[in-house]
């Protein structure tokens, strides 16, 4: 596999379009908010440079996949985490039905769900998940993502963008600046993903309930000089989940170093067990 382009159809008709790098155990990534497949290119090749099968995709809104349950630009919020969970079932059985799954920032939220819901994925890796920050509160909601989907169905896809933005704790002038920087207009057509986003953070905030299902190998990483709270997000996800091991590894500003997370993520594989023989 050379990373073209191929596509799986979801649950709901949705096509999903994917990549895929290298040859043996797969390794599918969930990419973080306002990041397409290609955010997470470099990982999936440094994994194939490994000798590991790196994946990564559009998430549903994204890129080469579209969004068969959306109304014109209206998201709908009710099933949006199911939606997406779907996605990587389908994806799942493009790759053989066995996987470990990577999920970066929100994506880790992914990842960690799909992990309990499907024996196919046979080891899990969160990078920076953004659980509730020390001292936030931990009651699931959908207030955000409703008002985002709101204004992008207003047709106020900028605003959308800041209100996420903001939402994740940048400054008042640091958004100014992102607003009228020359790559806005990508972050614009990625609004109604935001939706999802939100949805998986707001509706599981705490990994603690969600950790305690998990019952395969689990690495949970943080960068060594990332911001203070997401490393106590991923210090507490990883002490939710049984035998998971916290690895810091080289990065700063929530930014994933390919080498670096790759050989966190051999580290990991090394320990799933082998796949049952043929009876």
């Amino acid at each position: 596999m050379n990373g073209s382009t191929q596509h799986v159809t979801s649950a709901d008709g949705t096509t999903i379009a994917y990549e895929s790098y290298g040859s043996g155990p797969a390794v599918i990534l969930v990419a973080a908010a306002m990041n397409d497949a290609s955010g997470l290119r470099p990982l999936a090749q440094a994994l194939a440079e490994a000798g590991v099968r790196g994946v990564t995709y559009d998430r549903r809104g994204r890129g080469g996949s579209d969004d068969a349950s959306a109304v014109g630009d209206l998201t709908p919020v009710a099933g949006a985490v199911e939606r997406e969970l779907d996605d990587l079932d389908a994806l799942l059985a493009a790759v053989g039905g066995r996987a470990a799954v990577l999920g970066y920032s929100s994506g880790g939220h992914l990842a960690l769900l799909a992990t309990i819901r499907k024996p196919g994925f046979v080891a899990l890796a969160m990078f920076e998940p953004p659980f509730a920050f020390e001292g936030e509160s931990t009651e699931p909601t959908t207030a955000e993502a409703e008002a985002l989907s709101a204004l992008v169905a207003a047709g106020r896809r900028a605003d959308a963008v800041v209100s996420f933005q903001r939402g994740i704790g940048l400054g008042e002038e640091m958004l100014e600046q992102i607003r009228h920087a020359p790559f806005f207009p990508a972050l614009e057509a990625l609004a109604n993903s935001l939706v999802y986003d939100a949805a998986v953070t707001g509706l599981h905030p705490d990994p603690a309930p969600l950790g305690r299902q998990v019952r395969v190998p689990t690495t949970v990483m943080h960068g060594r000089d990332t911001w203070p709270e997401l490393a106590g997000a991923a210090r507490r996800a990883a002490e939710a989940i049984p035998g998971a091991e916290l690895r810091v590894v080289e990065g700063a500003n929530h930014a994933v170093v390919p080498g670096a997370v790759a050989a966190a993520v051999l580290a990991l594989l090394a320990r799933v067990p082998a796949a049952p023989g043929p009876a």
